[in-house]
């Protein structure tokens, strides 16, 4: 791990003069930090995401040109889901609400809306050795919403449009490092993203520069509801390219802080964070160039087991399939997973399923199950039922947010 975090630090600091962008067109950056969800899982995020950007850079400095302000308001919806234990496979599609700039001086304000693009990602695990996991990916970016869009009969430039308005290709490769408390898990990425050039009836020839992206972070569980996230993200842009020639106020480097939090609730996770500029050189040969201020950002992601209730339906489908049910206390998520977890591991059960609601466990079987054995088992677990109830011990070792009595 620290042969790791060395070099991408080593790559992150020596970036000298490479050259970035701040306010290109198509979706933002995207990222939780998160694994990736376990095999027949699906996953579920909708994002809110703020940013402003009203400073001048010139190289490493700021400066004292004021010519106008840029911001967006952005909502994307993005869904993951794991076909195998090594493939996942993740879509992204954006919208924006308003992308727009003010100019200082006359308070004249332009802006455009619309879908950006569609992002399209496959990671395969290579390595699963342990705590590590080695995850290259590959994104295909489409560009899916209208180019060329004209606010009052001007064409707005290119930093303006929702859509990047050419295919992107991203390769790259993701590290993870869970350690043994599994409260903290580490990771770290770097991929390089190319553009093709845009080609329409009003742009022609534009190309961005390649984008050049590393992050390293790490994930503390706080509670079993509370956890929070900190990233460091470097992103390298080089000179765009206009009918051949580079664009001289384009490109840069801009190293991101990002600190995230994220709360649990029934089966919602509740998830911010920011995005803090912590360094900048951008390339501004003869004109200043628009840097980012800051971002923000609230979402909220819910996860499906689809493969769990896909066998469910098929095992419950099957004519010699015994079904019963049990009262079974319980109050939360943790204790969902836990009675389920007794009952499935139990000689002869097929499956079995326990509502939070209702505290009705479904329990189906082909073979005959002791049922008294299996409330005994689950009353050893902590949770009273139909049959038992459970010991002071047992109640005692449950976590405070599965105290049901």
């Amino acid at each position: 791990m620290r042969i790791l975090l060395a070099t991408v630090l080593v790559l992150v600091l020596s970036t000298g003069n490479s050259y970035a962008q701040c306010c290109a067109a198509g979706n933002p950056i995207a990222g939780d930090g998160t694994l990736v969800p376990e095999q027949g899982n699906l996953r579920l995020l909708i994002n809110y995401q703020r940013s402003t950007s009203d400073t001048y850079f010139e190289g490493k400095a700021k400066s004292d040109f004021s010519y106008k302000n840029a911001y967006y308001d952005f909502l994307s919806v993005r869904t993951s889901y794991t076909l195998t234990e090594q493939l996942n496979i993740t879509a992204n599609v954006g919208y924006f609400i308003k992308k727009g700039e003010e100019f200082v001086n006359t308070g004249y304000q332009r802006h455009s809306k619309g879908f950006g693009d569609v992002d399209i990602t496959a990671k395969y695990q290579v390595v699963k050795l342990k705590a590590w996991e080695v995850d290259p990916f590959f994104t295909l970016r489409i560009p899916v919403g209208q180019f060329d869009q004209v606010f009052e009969n001007i064409l707005l430039p290119i930093d303006l449009q929702p859509s990047a308005g050419s295919f992107r290709y991203n390769p790259g490769v993701a590290f993870y490092k869970t350690f043994s408390n599994k409260k903290v898990n580490a990771y770290a990425s770097t991929s390089i993203e190319f553009a093709e050039a845009i080609q329409t009836d009003r742009t022609i020839n534009f190309k961005y520069g390649n984008l050049y992206l590393m992050s390293v972070g790490a994930n503390l569980k706080l509670t079993e509801k509370l956890g929070v996230n900190l990233e460091v993200r470097d992103q390298i842009r080089d000179k765009s390219i206009n009918n051949g020639e580079a664009v001289k106020a384009s490109g840069g480097n801009v190293l991101f802080v990002i600190p995230r939090i994220n709360y649990s609730y029934k089966k919602w996770i509740i998830n911010g964070g920011v995005e803090l500029p912590a360094y900048k050189n951008l390339n501004t040969i003869g004109y200043p160039q628009l840097s980012n201020k800051f971002a923000w950002n609230i979402g909220v992601t819910r996860n499906f087991k689809l493969k769990q209730d896909l066998d469910t339906v098929k095992y419950l489908l099957n004519s010699k399939v015994t079904v019963e049910q049990y009262f079974v206390n319980g109050l939360c998520d943790m204790c969902k997973d836990k009675i389920e977890g007794v009952a499935n591991s139990f000689k002869n059960v097929g499956v079995a399923q326990w509502d939070q609601g209702s505290h009705i466990l479904v329990v189906a079987f082909k073979k005959e199950v002791d049922s008294e054995e299996l409330m005994k088992r689950i009353a050893e677990s902590g949770y009273d039922n139909e049959c038992f109830i459970a010991e002071l011990d047992a109640y005692d070792s449950l976590h405070s947010c599965c105290k049901y009595r």
